[in-house]
């Protein structure tokens, strides 16, 4: 059985992102990125804000789809339908990237985070947790 999301790998929900979100913007600045995002129900705004971050992809939802479906089989479709920021421990894109770069990942500290909203799934790899910021606009 083929599996999309490697069977070592375990997804975290971080509750600082609870609710759905879509995303509105992503913005990479010299290492620092932001991604925005605005809940889906009460319409507010949020930036997530990395930095450093080491490297990021961002990928349409239905590209993806497989994670989604296998994330449904997993933990139940609450899990990812209520959260949209996951922590992941024992990463596969961790350790492909680690191949790359041998020791340096585990000398970065390099953590996998993913951020899961309507319609994308971004892929962050960066030594710490986001900062979360409440705002107004995206300016």
């Amino acid at each position: 059985m083929t599996h999309i999301i490697d069977p070592s790998e375990n997804w975290v929900r971080m509750e600082e992102l609870v609710n759905k979100h879509y995303l509105v913007g992503i913005r990479d600045e010299l290492g620092t990125l932001s991604i925005f995002m605005r809940q889906v129900t009460a319409g507010s705004l949020v930036k997530l804000v990395y930095s450093p971050a080491y490297a990021f992809r961002s990928i349409n939802e239905t590209i993806r789809m497989g994670v989604v479906e296998e994330l449904d089989k997993r933990y139940g479709t609450d899990f990812y339908r209520s959260c949209s920021l996951f922590k992941i421990e024992n990463s596969s894109y961790l350790q492909w990237l680690s191949e790359q770069a041998g020791d340096l990942v585990l000398q970065l500290h390099l953590q996998h985070f993913v951020v899961m909203g309507r319609d994308y799934i971004v892929d962050v790899l960066a030594p710490y947790d986001p900062q979360i910021v409440k705002i107004n606009s995206m300016n």
